[in-house]
């Protein structure tokens, strides 16, 4: 709040005026506690951030998923032709707004059970991840204890292989079908598709940031936090894009 605020300014002014007469090992304490509040001081936001927007998805989801529902309690919520999450949740917003009290009641009634319903799949998804995990794990260990040079052999030859036959990897210990994946999980996706299917689509666009990256219904933020702090320059080396890349 504004009083907080206002003492942090002043604690800050004050150490301002003592750090004239300060050491240089001082002055470069104070730098990095300020480095540190002002990372956490960004997290937070973000955190903030990231909050609002789900609970925007999580409502414009929630019109849509129980669209028959609404419609059998006299409500209707028309987001058609709108482009955006945020657009469409501001209009949902507007048309409850407008309803008799009665309706909104019903509504919020609805809304509370949607969301008590997503925290119990968030919560069987974490499940789900905690599961995942200690697999993958278990095959790290496996495959530490052999060495890179299995993992490097199969992709000499998977290359190869393609370059003969044609014919495309196929990673045995994790299929493209459901059961590579718990049951939760399998409900969300409806296909699996390989990056060749869309020869237009581009993996970089200008620079990366870790901002980038969005998670899904897969239960891989394991892999997304690595990606966050490998850097634009190692993520790009991850990925072939070109022939003449090999």
């Amino acid at each position: 709040n504004e009083s907080e605020r206002a003492f942090l300014e002043l604690t800050y002014l004050k150490k301002l005026i003592w750090l004239q007469n300060a050491d240089e090992r001082t002055h470069a304490l104070f730098k990095a506690e300020v480095s540190l509040l002002t990372a956490l001081e960004m997290h937070v936001q973000l955190e903030a951030r990231h909050a609002e927007t789900k609970e925007k998805q999580d409502l414009v989801a929630f019109v849509k998923a129980e669209s028959e529902e609404l419609k059998a309690q006299g409500i209707e919520i028309d987001l058609s032709n709108l482009p955006n999450v945020e657009s469409k949740y501001y209009c949902a917003m507007s048309q409850k707004g407008e309803l008799a009290a009665d309706k909104q009641a019903v509504f919020e009634d609805l809304w509370s059970k949607y969301q008590q319903k997503k925290l119990l799949e968030e919560k069987q998804q974490k499940a789900d991840e905690s599961k995942v995990m200690q697999t993958i794990k278990t095959k790290e260990s496996i495959t530490q204890s052999q060495g890179s040079s299995e993992a490097v052999s199969r992709f000499k030859d998977a290359v190869k292989r393609y370059k003969e036959t044609g014919r495309k990897f196929t990673d045995s210990d994790f299929p493209a079908n459901d059961d590579s994946l718990s049951p939760s999980l399998a409900s969300y996706v409806s296909s699996w598709e390989r990056a060749t299917e869309y020869p237009n689509s581009q993996i970089f666009h200008g620079v990366v940031d870790t901002l980038d990256l969005l998670q899904g219904a897969l239960g891989d933020c394991y892999l997304l936090r690595a990606i966050t702090v490998m850097g634009e320059k190692n993520l790009r080396r991850c990925f072939k894009t070109s022939e003449e890349e090999g």
